[in-house]
């Protein structure tokens, strides 16, 4: 019969070895593509790649699965070019080094190590997604008023809508270049504006896009003056790009505090387990997790009413 350590070893080994197969996998397909990309510009296809392979199989049945769609949305939106075969084994090489340093650096025990690396591994890919999410959203903000000013240009030289989104995709830098050389490729497959524009809201989430895309849509058709509506909505996001950076200017040390509240007591009880063998494992016991449940609740609502009071909207 296995011993616990050597359970926790194979667990340990099996993520790990994942984690060398997406890199591995990784690694060839980024090659693939960067030669691929430079021999044909205009279009893309894929080249032949051996589909009998274990890991090929393996990826292939993964990516088709239930699971893919939902992180393939979550990746995209993240402006993330991973597949869900690869955010997979990472989230799985993640959890073995998270467990190794656990078991052997905090000396946590048997199962705890591995609960805890899960806790935090799935805790801590949710919350990376989710600031790619708001980094995509706010560097898309700070273009848009640029993009409306280029498109406004567009449509008064007697051009489309279409054209302006066009011309967009050529002159402005990722993400609104690449977003808008999507969206022109999708209307010229002939793909309805309203359609697109919908799917720009699902993949940015962010208040001035949703107002871009409301403002276009009105004007469409209401038939109203869409370049005079454009130019004075880029005048009215630059207005609030610069109130919002004095806002986050006057907030700055209030949101340290918040950040800081949250990693004193965690940085000191790894200290003193580091210090002292065995400090951390009367917290797994029964008054203990009621402790650590009333501890993460207390700071949890006073994190709560410091990001209440930093948090002003525009």
């Amino acid at each position: 019969m296995m011993t616990t350590p050597t359970v926790v070893l194979v667990i340990i080994f099996v993520a790990a070895l994942c984690l060398s197969l997406a890199i591995m996998e990784m690694a060839v397909t980024r090659g693939k593509w960067k030669k691929l990309n430079e021999r044909i510009k205009p279009m893309y296809q894929t080249e032949a790649v051996d589909t009998n392979t274990l890991i090929s199989k393996l990826k292939r049945r993964v990516n088709r699965s239930d699971y893919a769609k939902e992180v393939d949305n979550a990746l995209k939106g993240a402006d993330m070019k991973l597949t869900a075969f690869d955010w997979l084994a990472i989230q799985l090489g993640i959890f073995a080094g998270l467990a190794i340093i656990l078991h052997f650096i905090v000396r946590l025990e048997f199962p705890f190590e591995l609960l805890a690396s899960w806790l935090l591994t799935g805790i801590g890919m949710k919350q990376y997604l989710k600031s790619r999410r708001a980094k995509l959203s706010q560097q898309l903000s700070k273009q848009l008023p640029e993009l409306c000013r280029m498109v406004s240009s567009c449509v008064r030289a007697g051009l489309s809508l279409q054209q302006g989104f066009e011309m967009v995709a050529k002159e402005l830098r990722a993400p609104a270049g690449p977003i808008f050389r999507s969206m022109s490729s999708e209307l010229k497959m002939g793909t309805s504006m309203e359609s697109v524009l919908e799917r720009l809201t699902e993949r940015v989430k962010s208040k001035d896009i949703s107002i871009f895309v409301q403002m276009i849509n009105v004007q469409r058709k209401a038939g109203g003056n869409i370049s005079q509506a454009m130019d004075q909505l880029a005048k009215t996001l630059d207005d609030r790009a610069r109130i919002n950076g004095e806002i986050r200017t006057q907030t700055a040390e209030t949101k340290f505090v918040a950040v800081a509240l949250i990693l004193m007591p965690v940085i000191m009880v790894l200290m003193f387990n580091m210090m002292f063998d065995g400090f951390l494992m009367p917290l797994f016991t029964l008054p203990g997790i009621v402790l650590i449940v009333v501890v993460v609740l207390i700071m949890s609502i006073g994190f709560y009413l410091i990001q209440k009071v930093s948090n002003v909207k525009v």
